[in-house]
């Protein structure tokens, strides 16, 4: 893409671009010249990765070709962002502002590269709106580094932990990576996600998060790894209208006592109506046993996605009838 970009259009970035020198060739013609809002438009469309704002989660009524991880990104992207910023001084500036926008970090080197670079240049980290961590390595010999991370994220708008064994459920997310949001990124953050099963949160750790980020919009979870410290007070979540309920997995050698269900979770939820008042969109992968969560919130709700096998054969009957759109999965 950005050889073909380059080709069709060094007449333009040649008389943009201070650093870049002019084809004598065509010296002796009037070269019109890009602004530099449309040369920015331009160079977000190559390198921008999809997702950096997706604060609500695809849409599951969509085929999967157009949601935003499948497939994950043109295979070409990943030479136009080291390319473009070799062009000339002016898409270096504009391109070191947008790569950092989302993060996808998938080893413990890479994410102390990034750190590292965020510490000799912390404007950077307030250019981050989304980071996706995808480490299988375990973080025990670097438990600072996420933290420190975070610390340069203030703007971060959507954190996404898929850390951990692809497999079993295997270890807690530290404390200090729930306190890190809380302290540095509460106000910003519009998205939490646990979508994998190697890791999750304790839900006193996760509760304090969300009672500090008032602009919470979208909640996903695949397990919580405890619930034995109690949350004090009632957790008002009042700008939530997604919440996610995953396939809980199995519990492993080193996870012994795993609750199979989410009755925990929504018991607390159910016991005041004001913890989720804008809540419309409600998708449980086991459906629970007790139907006190329905009751109570169940006339805020406009969409509703839970799986077949685990549903009971009067579900039909229990549905409010303000929910506009209700599906049942395999």
């Amino acid at each position: 893409m950005v050889a073909f970009v380059a080709q069709a259009c060094f007449p333009l970035f040649s008389a943009t671009c201070p650093s870049q020198e002019k084809d004598e060739r065509i010296t002796s013609e009037l070269l019109p010249v890009l602004p530099q809002e449309l040369w920015n438009t331009i160079l977000f469309f190559i390198i921008r990765l999809n997702g950096r704002n997706s604060v609500h989660l695809e849409d599951p009524f969509l085929p999967p070709y157009t949601t935003e991880t499948s497939p994950v990104d043109d295979p070409d992207i990943w030479w136009d962002r080291a390319t473009i910023p070799l062009v000339c001084r002016s898409w270096r500036a504009v391109t070191t502002q947008i790569i950092p926008e989302y993060l996808r970090i998938h080893s413990i080197p890479q994410l102390r590269a990034i750190v590292d670079k965020f510490d000799d240049a912390p404007s950077l980290g307030e250019c981050v709106q989304r980071i996706d961590f995808k480490i299988s390595e375990p973080l025990t010999a670097s438990p600072d580094l996420i933290p420190r991370l975070l610390k340069h994220t203030k703007n971060l708008k959507i954190y996404v932990n898929q850390n951990g064994s692809d497999f079993l459920p295997e270890t807690q997310t530290p404390t200090s990576v729930l306190v890190a949001l809380a302290e540095h990124c509460s106000s910003s953050l519009q998205r939490l996600e646990w979508s994998h099963v190697g890791e999750a949160p304790t839900w006193h750790d996760l509760a304090n998060l969300c009672h500090h980020a008032p602009n919470l919009r979208t909640l996903r979870l695949t397990w919580i790894f405890s619930y034995t410290e109690p949350v004090q007070g009632i957790l008002e979540l009042p700008s939530l209208e997604t919440l996610y309920l995953g396939l809980i997995p199995d519990p492993s050698d080193v996870i012994l006592e795993l609750p199979l269900t989410w009755d925990p979770l929504l018991t607390y939820f159910a016991s005041n109506p004001e913890t989720l008042p804008s809540l419309q969109r409600f998708e449980i992968d086991i459906f629970p046993t007790d139907l006190r969560f329905f009751r109570v919130h169940g006339s805020k709700i406009r969409t509703f996605r839970t799986t077949n096998w685990s549903t009971p054969p009067h579900l039909p009957r229990t549905l409010p009838p303000s929910w506009e759109i209700w599906t049942v999965l395999s």
